[in-house]
């Protein structure tokens, strides 16, 4: 089951149901502020397993479902048409997304995989259409290990956790510090890192 807080005080969650207080909701419901949900929000079928939530500024929200099924939907549940990935993404073996600045989405990516004119380097940034944007592209990704979580901060820079002892080619005691273009951020040094896995990231 996955939560998300939308703007207003309202709640959207997904998880393996086919109803929720008797009105239809196949696996995803909005919920008002006092926990009733929201006859308006209709959600469109077929949202797959374990799904990721990842809501957005103007009321939208994008969906993810392992392995490799990216949606974005509109503010009342429907498909949004203008959303479309350019083939399917495999999204690793722990997937995670997080809202990056302009509307966009940073997602995991299986490592070396050729996808939408590029090699994956562990981290995928999207366009609001579904594109890849090139723009972020770490020149070697994790090794030695996958990403597990990361947290985009307002500059465009990611805070990236994982079981990997290298990123980009540098030792990294699981913990690295992006800049927006994918490259290691060189100011953030944080010794010898974690001596186990880093399984969560969030931002104060």
């Amino acid at each position: 089951t996955a939560l998300a807080n939308l703007s207003g005080g309202a709640t959207l969650a997904a998880g393996n149901f086919a109803a929720f207080g008797g009105m239809p909701a196949p696996g995803l419901v909005r919920l008002h502020a006092d926990g009733s949900p929201d006859s308006t929000f209709v959600a469109a079928p077929g949202l797959g397993s374990g799904p990721l939530l990842v809501p957005q500024a103007d009321g939208g929200c994008y969906v993810l479902s392992h392995p490799e099924t990216i949606r974005r939907l509109l503010p009342d549940g429907r498909n949004d048409p203008s959303f479309a990935l350019p083939a399917p993404l495999y999204l690793g073996e722990s997937p995670q997304a997080a809202g990056y600045p302009g509307g966009r989405l940073l997602v995991t990516g299986g490592i070396g995989l050729d996808w939408a004119g590029g090699v994956v380097s562990g981290l995928v940034l999207l366009a609001p259409d579904g594109a890849r944007e090139t723009m972020f592209n770490p020149p070697g990704g994790p090794g030695g290990g996958v990403v597990k979580a990361f947290a985009v901060l307002p500059d465009g820079r990611v805070v990236v956790g994982g079981s990997f002892t290298s990123f980009n080619g540098e030792p990294a005691g699981r913990v690295v510090r992006l800049l927006p273009d994918g490259r290691t951020d060189p100011t953030f040094a944080p010794g010898g890192g974690f001596n186990g896995e880093v399984r969560a990231v969030h931002l104060q």
